[in-house]
């Protein structure tokens, strides 16, 4: 059994169409550069990585709450301190003054 998809472009693998059809999430090297990255990604790079967010807290001089409040979404990280934190771990773009 053939386990490719075509597109307009050809032949898909199975895990390029499931990427396609968002039922699985790319890794986080697929993703363009300066993109923001999803709460869950963010998570999976940190146990990849044997990282923690107190030890990013710590860091970066953020309260431990507050950093755990943004990468959960309970501070919606609009502005202020949580926009900061947002910005730093990836999961917003800076916003351009203009």
């Amino acid at each position: 059994m053939n386990n490719n998809h075509y597109s307009e472009l050809g032949p898909v693998t199975n895990r390029e169409y499931l990427i396609k059809i968002g039922r699985i999430t790319p890794p986080l090297d697929m993703h363009e550069k300066n993109r923001p990255i999803t709460p869950a990604q963010l998570k999976a790079k940190f146990r990849s990585e044997g990282k923690t967010f107190k030890d990013f807290a710590t860091k970066h001089g953020y309260p431990y709450v507050e950093v755990v409040r943004v990468v959960n979404g309970l501070n919606k990280a609009r502005r202020g301190q949580g926009h900061e934190i947002a910005v730093k771990l990836g999961l917003k773009e800076a916003e351009v003054a203009g």
